[in-house]
């Protein structure tokens, strides 16, 4: 290997070549760890996603068990139809008021 004083001047668009090069390796692998990241984001909206469904069924049971002790219904139909009838009216208030009152999307 020659000593350092011998070593001719380094080309600059060659250091700007591999500037580029190691720049774009680097950004590669932050690429990469974020983008394992971002599947720790998707698992986390599915488990929310999950737990929301969860909890909606068991608030639409527990609802068609009150319904039925306190209205005094003898058939379980009957206060399904009557809560499925409460839950259809409440989401229809639920998108009437988002659309009224809900951010404009250009």
């Amino acid at each position: 290997m020659l000593p350092a004083q011998q070593l001719p001047p380094p080309d600059p668009a060659l250091r700007q070549r591999a500037l580029a090069a190691l720049t774009l390796g680097v950004l590669s692998l932050l690429g990469l760890a974020l983008g394992l990241g971002n599947l720790r984001r998707g698992m986390y909206v599915a488990v929310l996603t999950l737990l929301f469904a969860v909890t909606a069924i068991w608030m639409l049971l527990a609802m068609i068990v009150a319904v039925r002790q306190a209205l005094d219904y003898r058939s379980t139909a009957r206060a399904v139809g009557v809560c499925v009838l409460g839950w259809i009216l409440a989401i229809g208030l639920a998108v009437l008021l988002g659309v009224l009152f809900g951010p404009a999307v250009s």
